[in-house]
C-alpha cells in the first residue's frame, strides 16, 4: 500500500513539482533574508519545510482547479486517475503534522513559529476553499502572494520575528510572480478558438500587459528599497537593473501585440526577473 502511495507522490512530483526545481526555488526564496550563519539543523529544517510548503501549495491549487483541468489538461495524473486524487488529498494532512512539529522544535522561538505556521495554514486553507468563487484577478493575486510566506517564515525560524527586510522581500516576490502570471498567459484572443481561452484571456489583453509591466516596475522599486535598507548587496541591484531592462523591452512588444509568441519569453524571463537578482546576491555573500 505504502509503495503505491509513494509511487503516486513521485509521479505527481515529476509532473507538477520536479524535486530539483522545487529545491532550487526553495533555497532562493529563503536564503536572501538569512544573512547570519545558522545551525545546520535549522538550515536543513528551513529548506525541507520550504520544499514541502511549495509542494503543498502546488498540490492544493491543482486539486482546487480539478474541474477546469479535466477539460484543459486531461493528460495530467490528477485528471485521469481518481485514486491518485484521494491519495494526494490525504497526503496533505500527512505532511502538515510533521511540518509543524519539526519547525516548532528547530525554531529560535517555538511559540512564534507555531503561531506563524498555524496562521499560514489557516489562511491558505481558507483561500483554496473560497478560490472557485473569487474573481480571476483576485485569486491570481492571492495565489502569488503565497510566495511572500517564505521570507517571513525564514525570519520567524531564525530570529522569532518578521522585520522590514522580510516584508520587503515578500513584497518583491509577490509583485514579480504576479506580473509573471499575467504576462506569460496572454495571447491573440481574436484568432484563438474560444475553447482554448483561459480565464485571464477573457480580459483585455493589452490592459493586462500594461498591468504586468506596472507590477514588474513596482517589484523593481521594492528591490531598490531592499538595497536602500541594506538588506541586499549592490550585486542584487545590478542584476535587477539588467533584468528590468530586458523585461521592459519584452513588455513593449507584448503591449503592442499581445500574442502567444510575444508572451512566450515571459515563461522564463518572468521567473528570472526576481530569481536572478536573488541568486546573484547569494553568490556574492558566499564568495565575498
Amino acid at each position: 500500500m505504502w509503495r503505491k502511495v509513494f509511487k503516486i507522490i513521485g509521479l505527481y512530483s515529476r509532473e507538477r513539482s520536479p524535486a530539483g526545481i522545487t529545491l532550487l526555488i526553495s533555497v532562493l526564496l529563503l536564503a536572501p533574508v538569512i544573512k547570519h550563519p545558522v545551525h545546520p539543523v535549522v538550515l536543513f529544517t528551513g529548506i525541507l519545510s520550504a520544499v514541502l510548503m511549495l509542494f503543498l501549495i502546488r498540490l492544493s491549487d491543482d486539486l482546487c482547479d480539478l474541474g477546469i483541468d479535466r477539460i484543459a489538461h486531461p493528460e495530467r495524473l490528477l485528471c485521469r486517475d481518481q485514486f491518485s486524487v484521494s491519495i494526494l488529498k490525504r497526503c496533505r494532512w500527512l505532511v502538515t503534522g510533521p511540518l509543524i512539529v519539526m519547525n516548532t522544535v528547530a525554531a529560535a522561538h517555538p511559540v512564534a513559529m507555531l503561531i506563524f505556521l498555524l496562521s499560514a495554514l489557516l489562511i491558505c486553507s481558507l483561500f483554496f476553499f473560497i478560490k472557485p468563487w473569487l474573481p480571476t484577478l483576485v485569486h491570481t493575486a492571492l495565489l502569488n502572494a503565497m510566495l511572500g510566506i517564505f521570507p517571513c517564515y525564514a525570519g520567524v525560524l531564525t530570529t522569532g520575528h518578521i522585520g522590514m527586510a522580510h516584508l520587503l522581500m515578500a513584497l518583491f516576490f509577490w509583485l514579480g510572480s504576479f506580473a509573471h502570471d499575467l504576462s506569460h498567459s496572454l495571447l491573440d484572443t481574436a484568432h484563438t478558438p474560444p475553447g482554448q481561452l483561459k480565464p485571464l484571456n477573457r480580459f483585455n489583453q493589452k490592459t493586462l500587459a500594461m498591468t504586468s509591466l506596472a507590477l514588474y516596475l513596482l517589484s523593481a522599486g521594492t528591490g531598490y528599497l531592499l538595497f536602500h535598507y541594506q538588506a541586499v548587496s549592490s550585486v542584487f541591484l545590478a542584476a535587477l537593473g539588467i533584468c528590468t531592462l530586458v523585461i521592459i523591452r519584452l513588455e513593449c512588444a507584448l503591449i503592442r501585440h499581445p500574442t502567444r509568441n510575444t508572451a512566450r519569453p515571459f515563461y522564463v524571463w518572468g521567473y528570472l526577473f526576481f530569481l536572478l537578482p536573488v541568486l546573484a546576491d547569494i553568490a556574492f555573500h558566499l564568495f565575498h
